[in-house]
């Protein structure tokens, strides 16, 4: 019974640390989504653990499994006001590296003044 409940406890662990990474690293969210739906299906050991029991231990099984699809469907970006999807127009913060769209004069993640440059136009499109 031991083993069962740090297995339960280390799962729920890993589940909470792949959420923050998947927080972290959005773009890689089907890969952390894959992770913690593994992870939350794994978590039925703690439905054996005594730890968690029937009522807690297929609840957080549940929330796992539902929180990993959600991850796996998700597109990072999408309905965040100021924000635009992924085919919007980035440039790099010349100071910290990171991807801010072209609307800000400042780095929205450093504060950094970036240079007044407008975003690249559209060209035709390719012949058929």
């Amino acid at each position: 019974m031991a083993i069962l409940t740090g297995v339960s406890v280390a799962l729920g662990i890993l589940m909470l640390a792949m959420t923050l990474m998947l927080y972290q690293r959005p773009e890689l969210h089907v890969a952390w989504g894959v992770a913690i739906l593994v992870f939350g299906a794994g978590s039925i050991t703690t439905v054996f653990s005594g730890y968690g029991g029937l009522g807690l231990g297929v609840i957080g099984m549940v929330l796992g499994i539902v929180g990993g699809a959600i991850a796996i469907a998700w597109r990072p970006g999408m309905g965040m006001p100021g924000m635009v999807g992924p085919a919007g127009a980035y440039r790099v913060c010349t100071s910290c590296g990171r991807m801010a769209p072209f609307g800000y004069g400042f780095c929205p993640f450093c504060g950094t003044p970036q240079p007044a440059v407008s975003p690249p136009t559209p060209g035709p499109p390719p012949p058929r």
